[in-house]
């Protein structure tokens, strides 16, 4: 069902039958519209009110649906606030996949220790949590409870709010707003007969704007961040970033140790909103692709699936298993006691991003 949608949503060349579901979808999208508009002019004007939390709030957000880097943007921002500050930062994530995503709010981290498996606490939560030391991370829908827990547990005195720009009722001293180059908004529509969650208007409430290049090596995706971002410094007159997304290195889950770029033949799979980029990378970093398998976003994996993993990664002659971090700390429990006869790695990738000058109101 998410493949059908996702092409419906970004594919250029539809068929007839695909055609006739997107019309079908279109007057729901104008019901969802008009609620989502209404609500926001409420917000707006002050009819509805926003809660100021004792803290600044710094919120990363996108306007559509699936992942734009958000988390390492998140991740990214934490670790040099914390470098360059004196002040206490805490991440709030919604935690959602995750079995305790509608049970109140959760501590996953305390800066120190990691109290939550990312069963639990979702692979999002859990990853920002396992990339930040001293950085306490908590979980929950509700994020005025999460804000209100973070300074009265941690004194936090930085939030940063992992996709929260659809929470109005937050209010925030920094609004920043995150886009895919290689999708921007798909066909332009809202939920469900297009990927936004808001038209593209909205834009207006972001204070900068950063533009996710997750496909650097194709010259068409930067041709289409450039014209995307003028369009939003001439349009809406918002300060607009680049950052470049590129991988970092290739690290075995059981022991966390890097193995070597030698022309290995791997079998690749993922459980993230588009993994193309991710099979581009592993293409752009030497390795091979014998066979690649795709898994629903958030997938919780089971014995069965890293059986069947092995059983095709067999098949295709690989000398080894790669997916992304995200899923990778969702498969560590079921491969790290277990003697399996290959390896499973993930590919860590880092930002090219001007944080400073993102940051600089904060600080």
């Amino acid at each position: 069902m998410k493949n059908f949608f996702n092409k419906i949503h970004y594919s250029g060349s539809l068929s007839l039958a695909d055609l006739s579901v997107k019309f079908l979808l279109i007057p729901v999208s104008l019901l969802y519209l008009a609620i989502i508009c209404i609500r926001n002019f409420l917000y707006e004007k002050k009819v509805l009110k926003q809660v100021e939390l004792p803290a600044k709030v710094i919120s990363v957000g996108n306007l559509t649906t699936g992942g734009t880097g958000k988390t390492p943007v998140v991740i990214e921002f934490a670790r040099y606030l914390k470098e360059k500050t004196d002040k206490k930062i805490v991440v709030l994530s919604h935690g959602y996949g995750g079995k305790l995503y509608k049970k109140g709010v959760n501590v996953v981290s305390n800066g120190n220790k990691i109290l939550l498996s990312a069963e639990l606490a979702g692979d999002e939560a859990y990853i920002i949590a396992e990339n930040l030391k001293g950085v306490p991370v908590i979980c929950g829908r509700n994020r005025i409870e999460a804000g209100k827990l973070a300074i009265k547990k941690f004194g936090a005195e930085i939030i940063l709010l992992d996709d929260g720009f659809q929470h109005l009722k937050l209010k925030r001293d920094l609004n920043i707003l995150l886009f895919d180059c290689s999708l921007i908004c798909g066909n332009g529509f809202v939920l469900p007969a297009g990927p936004l969650r808001e038209p593209l208007s909205e834009i207006k409430r972001a204070d900068k704007v950063i533009m996710v290049n997750k496909n650097p090596f194709d010259s068409s995706v930067s041709d289409l961040c450039n014209s995307f971002t003028s369009k939003i410094r001439l349009e809406f007159n918002k300060p607009a970033f680049y950052c470049s997304v590129v991988p970092d290195k290739m690290i075995r889950i059981k022991d966390s140790k890097t193995v070597e770029n030698s022309g290995l033949k791997v079998f690749a799979f993922a459980g993230v909103a588009h993994p193309s980029s991710f099979f581009s990378f592993i293409e752009k970093s030497g390795f091979i692709i014998s066979g690649k398998s795709i898994f629903d976003d958030h997938y919780n994996y089971t014995e069965k699936d890293i059986e069947a993993l092995i059983k095709e990664a067999h098949v295709k002659k690989a000398d080894c298993l790669v997916t992304t971090e995200k899923d990778a700390v969702k498969i560590k429990d079921l491969i790290t006691d277990k003697k399996f006869d290959i390896d499973f790695c993930f590919l860590k990738v880092s930002l090219d991003i001007d944080t400073g000058e993102i940051l600089n109101d904060i600080l």
